[in-house]
């Protein structure tokens, strides 16, 4: 199998990888109002010491900021960002309806 490319974006905004692809929510069709973005999360153990949660956010910090990493992750079309603990719990919150409300609204199902 070979890849031939993004024929359209879902996120809010056109990124600098994917110049030639058709915004989705513009195209006034499929799930209007929507956006989906790809999002990775790191997740520990609930009562994690604080010292152990600074020093993670501290490294993974190094690793963002790493020139050799945001040139690889440039190169695909990915936008590293660092966000708190809080800032996950409330993109998770807000996420879960919505896809709960999406999935039957569009037919979705398990393959």
């Amino acid at each position: 199998m070979r890849a031939t490319g993004a024929s359209a974006c879902s996120g809010s905004a056109r990124r600098s990888g994917c110049r030639s692809c058709r915004q989705r929510r513009r195209s006034g069709n499929w799930c209007s109002g929507y956006v989906a973005t790809n999002w990775y999360a790191l997740f520990a153990p609930r009562g994690l010491p604080a010292n152990v949660s600074a020093r993670l956010q501290a490294e993974l910090a190094k690793a963002r900021d790493d020139p050799a990493l945001k040139e690889k992750a440039a190169a695909i079309g990915m936008t590293m960002m660092l966000a708190p603990a809080e800032a996950l719990r409330v993109r998770i919150e807000a996420e879960v309806p919505r896809w709960q409300r999406l999935i039957p609204e569009v037919g979705l199902k398990v393959e």
